[in-house]
């Protein structure tokens, strides 16, 4: 719940995190943004536990307040017969949030909200395939390279908000290495 509240803040404090954008033309109006209208296509890989983590996202510009979509896949890990590390698909939206954008460096959030396919979770009644609902976070800090690409680093959380089937909420969590590319 805490990490819920913490993203709800975040986005509520927006505002306050604004870039004044510089203008050399002064007959142009200046504007207040985080950072390039571009399309972007990103690519993330990772590991939690042994489990490969691989994923998919999209922005369709990369401004602050700009709609973007995710899929990820994570393979399942055991130790002896016990499940470490759920075999889990997700997809959803985001909101890309563009915290800080300077010097080839930014720092962006990404909330969302998403579908998870979570195989072989605990449940009340033993193991079963759920479906959970639920929102997503991402955390990425990147740098800029050559032709607009990025690299750099991302943790993302999933949270089971709806279903009841499951003894505690799952909580998907992993940190990737991220490339991103002007489409």
């Amino acid at each position: 719940m805490k990490k819920i509240f913490i993203s709800l803040i975040c986005l509520i404090s927006l505002p306050a995190f604004a870039q004044q954008k510089m203008v050399r033309n002064p007959s142009q109006v200046t504007s207040y943004t985080s950072g390039f209208s571009q399309k972007s296509l990103g690519f993330n890989t990772g590991f939690t536990k042994g489990a490969i983590n691989l994923g998919v996202t999209f922005d369709s510009a990369r401004e602050t307040g700009a709609l973007g979509g995710y899929f990820f896949l994570q393979t399942e890990k055991k130790e002896n017969t016990t499940i470490s590390v759920y075999n889990t698909m997700a997809f959803g939206g985001h909101v890309h949030l563009g915290i800080f954008n300077q010097n080839d460096w930014s720092f962006t959030v990404r909330p969302g909200f998403g579908i998870a396919m979570v195989k072989d979770i605990p449940t009340t009644t033993g193991k079963s395939d759920e479906t959970l609902i639920g929102p997503s976070l991402r955390w990425s800090f990147t740098r800029k390279i050559s032709g607009g690409q990025e690299i750099g680093f991302e943790k993302v959380d999933f949270w089971n908000l709806f279903n009841t089937n499951a003894n505690s909420p799952i909580e998907t969590s992993y940190i990737a290495f991220v490339f991103r590319m002007p489409i």
